[in-house]
């Protein structure tokens, strides 16, 4: 244009030309179940591997995953609660309460889970033993080497450089929610998690005690679906009686990374 302006074009080319058409390349939102199993063999010697599981079997956010504390975690009952999450404002990591009082809720898993959440335990007893008076007392189930916080932009960013050397599809942390959803729905009828309405906000040190519960919540527990998390056995039993089974399941997991392509392309979700 500015060549036209001064003489040295008749007119301007560009102006007859076409825009390139937008990239409609469908993203990945979540894995299959192949693809969500090589990736947890590839990184089973990982530090943060019970972490990468606890999201896959349970579908917690990242922040939730990284605010989780011990306090929180029952394993003999095979349950956790969900009553913060770990976040950044600004640059700085910071632990909060959840939004409202109805995202507290409380979480089942099976004795998979459970075995891969005292392995990781034992792990991190060891390390605190390493570093003795320097090991700071956080409480949080998953820490750094050396006991502090993991900011979550660090949690993807290790997660993004394991999953290129697992060779599996790139996804984000949110993505291990997908998959958990897409997955579970369909394989053992979804991770249900038993809301907690009535439970006491919490504060944002992540040393705070346990809230109180009242006898509804406790009433819930009793009642709360554990599904098992043995996903290779479950298919292998239906299977048996179904040898379509495995490919239904992917099937009916890319028509779920469909629908949630199309509602996070929809208008009324653009800011």
């Amino acid at each position: 244009e500015e060549a036209v302006q001064r003489g040295r074009l008749p007119r301007n080319p560009v102006v007859l030309t076409q825009p390139p058409p937008p990239d409609r390349t469908r993203r990945k939102l979540g894995w299959t179940l192949d693809e969500a199993r090589a990736f947890l063999l590839a990184v089973a010697d990982n530090r943060l591997y019970a972490a990468f599981h606890l999201g896959l079997v349970t579908g917690m956010r990242r922040g939730e995953i990284l605010a989780l504390r011990w306090v929180d975690v029952d394993l003999d009952a095979r349950q956790l609660d969900v009553v913060q999450q770990l976040t950044l404002e600004g640059s700085r990591p910071i632990i909060k309460q959840l939004k409202t009082h109805s995202s507290d809720r409380l979480v089942t898993f099976g004795a998979t889970t459970a075995a891969v959440l005292m392995a990781h335990r034992r792990r991190q007893q060891d390390e605190a033993a390493i570093l003795g008076p320097g090991w700071p007392d956080s409480g949080l189930v998953f820490t750094t080497a050396l006991g502090a916080w993991i900011d979550p932009n660090n949690f993807s960013r290790i997660m993004a450089s394991l999953i290129a050397k697992a060779g599996v599809p790139r996804i984000t942390p949110k993505g291990l929610r997908h998959t958990a959803q897409s997955v579970g729905r369909v394989v053992v009828g979804g991770t249900r998690s038993c809301r907690n309405a009535s439970a006491t906000p919490t504060s944002a040190s992540p040393s705070t005690p346990t809230p109180t519960r009242s006898a509804n919540s406790t009433a819930r527990r009793a009642t709360a679906f554990a599904p098992p998390d043995d996903l290779d056995e479950f298919i292998a039993d239906r299977a048996d009686a179904n040898p379509d089974f495995p490919r239904l399941v992917d099937e009916a997991m890319a028509r779920r990374n469909d629908e949630d392509s199309v509602r996070l392309a929809s208008p009324a979700d653009s800011p």
